[in-house]
């Protein structure tokens, strides 16, 4: 028993501060308009400001650019919103100017890759050519959320051997399988409000399980990269917004490819 309870001494405050961000996510999202663009918008926001945190090894909070590029970022959905593309650009280009001197490409493309999936999230919501556009983004979500809840139950009750330890120490192929297998049962369960076939449902799960593990590593690599442990210290027991976000940071782009390409 002692065992088993060590394997999840975490588990009780993921759980409480996993539910209250989701819930506040998902009321926000669900009201739809300018709430929904607000809380992208403020996501978005320290994303930027924990990828800075992590390539500063901590030390961005009193900088200029630290207090600058989140301001920049807030703004990106907001103008989306209101389709001011040009505007968009331009911050793009002040954005980018930032780093060059610094020669950080690694930087660039992190900003790059949230702002661009914060905006896709946003076209999940708000296109036109999507049809229940709320349930979409159920979909991404419950399917990401599925992989990772999988992924760690499994994980932690199976054990057994490490994908890639010197990235992501406690990531088993127990785990990872098992989060794909959550993330099938999540998009069978919701396939429904879509008439989706039984084959595409499972097809979107296991992509999804997939892309957001990739994210999961990714944003490991990053911080075994820079030595962080944790991205910010927003989200008691998950660590930071890209901490907990790292997952749907990569699925949703690969779900607007699939859901407007294919």
């Amino acid at each position: 028993m002692k065992k088993i309870n060590s394997e999840f001494y975490d588990l009780q405050i993921r759980i409480i501060s996993g539910l209250v961000f989701g819930a506040l996510g998902l009321f926000s999202l669900a009201l739809g308009g300018l709430i929904a663009t607000v809380f992208l918008a403020f996501c978005l926001a320290v994303l930027g400001w924990e990828i800075l945190y992590i390539f500063s090894n901590g030390n961005v909070v009193d900088t200029r650019v630290g207090k600058i590029i989140p301001i920049i970022l807030f703004l990106v959905p907001i103008l989306n919103f209101y389709d001011f593309y040009p505007v968009i650009i331009l911050l793009s280009t002040a954005l980018a100017s930032t780093f060059y001197s610094e020669s950080k490409v690694l930087k660039m493309f992190c900003m790059l890759y949230v702002s661009l999936s914060v905006l896709m999230f946003q076209e999940i919501l708000f296109s036109e050519k999507l049809l229940h556009n709320f349930y979409n983004l159920l979909l991404v979500v419950g399917a990401v959320a599925s992989s990772d809840i999988g992924g760690y139950f499994f994980g932690r009750i199976v054990g057994g051997p490490k994908i890639y330890k010197s990235i992501s120490p406690n990531k088993t192929w127990a785990g990872s399988l098992g989060g794909v297998l959550c993330s099938v049962i999540a998009c069978l369960l919701i396939s429904p409000l879509f008439d989706h076939s039984l084959s595409w449902a499972c097809f979107l799960g296991f992509v999804l399980a997939v892309s957001a593990q990739a994210g999961d590593f990714f944003e490991s690599w990053l911080k075994r990269k820079f030595k962080m442990k944790d991205s910010g210290v927003l989200l008691p027991g998950h660590g930071g917004f890209f901490d907990r976000l790292d997952g749907l940071l990569a699925a949703v782009p690969v779900y607007c490819g699939l859901v407007f390409f294919m």
